[in-house]
């Protein structure tokens, strides 16, 4: 038995009728994490929209926010010798 109950039907809330709508219709059910982000709508919407721009961005490791320090300080070595 879980800890927290899964939440299966929107409870005629709108905004989990479209989440369960969307997810049912791309993977056939309802995940277990939304079950359980379910019990609060506006967290379980942020969690799908981080989701949604993290698979967007293909890039992401290519950024300086997970580049390592050597090559984002070689990175700014050859802009800084470029520009003089």
């Amino acid at each position: 038995m879980p800890r927290v109950q899964e939440i299966d039907d929107s409870r005629e809330d709108a905004t989990l009728a479209e989440a369960f709508q969307t997810e049912r219709e791309r993977f056939g059910d309802l995940l277990n994490p939304t079950k359980i982000m379910a019990h609060c709508p506006p967290i379980l919407v942020a969690a799908k929209a981080l989701n949604s721009r993290a698979s967007f961005r293909k890039d992401c490791c290519r950024s300086s926010i997970f580049a390592s320090p050597r090559s984002t300080a070689a990175r700014s070595e050859s802009t800084s010798t470029s520009s003089v």
